[in-house]
């Protein structure tokens, strides 16, 4: 309760006393600005003037400071009415602290799961793996704010990883020169997860047996969040993430595999329709190209010789 003239604490109830971690003689007679509860004191004292003009006003998400510095969120209330021939200001606070995590991490759920509609909406349309990977790559590091990530896939006749989506400027922040989209051997810090067909999330990557030391000249690895593409259990892929500006949690973990489960169904999309590819334009014995291949290849050519006016030979 205060005194609507000067705002002096004239009562509080032992609620209150517990949610802030102020003793009731530490309030009394002191305005809100003077315990510390509002970080902002001149808003207070404007919030206070706006309190005496009327008799009812309501704070949705208001942040108060308790005794021990931790912010806490409040839904702020306060009526005047009169006590004695006496204008007070009746003043509930409510902490809806937990509530407004509860709210954000429902929002953030919903905004993800928005990210993984759209992203399973392109899978089975034209768009290319690069896209795709682009795509995966962009939400990945958006969602937990890593600064680092790439996200690849094993190639057949190689076996070395791709990465069509690379974090733009990675190279640039390493000492090393040799700038590529290839690996040629697991010897990095995703190592771990190629070899256990396993997702890895780590706050303490140097204190973590299962996390590869980075090699001289790469980017110090602060944190580290990764997931296996697996069709069943074969290895098809990756995505991974470092340096993110918060330690990673289970639920990054849980969004990042349900990506990387994204990327394996686009990546044997892409590997039936080669196949299908295969099969129309070459003979399934020989492995040749067929007379299909051949009337697509000259209609090609035919077609561009005559938009330039130039000329094609066709040798039997």
């Amino acid at each position: 309760i205060l005194d609507a003239e000067t705002g002096q604490i004239v009562d509080v109830n032992p609620f209150l006393i517990e949610m802030l971690g102020y003793s009731k003689e530490e309030c009394l007679g002191k305005k809100l600005w003077e315990i510390g509860l509002f970080k902002d004191v001149a808003a207070s004292k404007q919030s206070f003037t706006e309190l005496q003009s009327k008799k009812y006003m309501r704070y949705e998400n208001l942040p108060l400071e308790r005794n021990d510095g931790k912010l806490i969120n409040v839904e702020f209330v306060s009526i005047v009415y009169d006590v004695d021939n006496k204008k007070v200001i009746q003043c509930n606070i409510r902490d809806i602290t937990d509530r407004k995590i509860v709210e954000e991490a429902l929002a953030q759920a919903a905004e993800r799961d928005s990210a993984v509609s759209i992203i399973a909406s392109k899978l089975f349309s034209s768009i290319s793996i690069a896209d795709i990977s682009e795509l995966i790559l962009e939400s990945a590091e958006r969602f937990t704010r890593s600064t680092y990530g790439f996200v690849g896939y094993i190639d057949l006749e190689t076996g070395y990883m791709i990465s069509p989506a690379m974090t733009r400027g990675i190279w640039e922040s390493s000492q090393v020169k040799d700038e590529i989209n290839i690996f040629k051997k697991s010897d990095g810090s995703w190592e771990w997860v190629l070899n256990n067909r396993q997702s890895l999330l780590t706050n303490a990557p140097a204190d973590d047996p299962r996390f590869a030391e980075t090699a001289s000249g790469r980017i110090a690895i602060h944190n580290f969040l990764s997931a296996p593409a697996l069709i069943g259990t074969e290895l098809v892929g990756q995505v991974a993430l470092a340096n993110s500006n918060r330690n990673y949690n289970q639920q990054d973990l849980g969004f990042v595999e349900r990506l990387a489960t994204l990327y394996a169904i686009a990546i044997q999309h892409q590997r039936t329709e080669d196949k299908i590819r295969k099969l129309a334009y070459h003979d399934p014995l020989t492995g040749l190209p067929n007379r299909a291949l051949f009337n697509d290849r000259y209609t090609v050519a035919l077609a561009g010789a005559k938009r330039y006016h130039k000329k094609i030979g066709l040798m039997g």
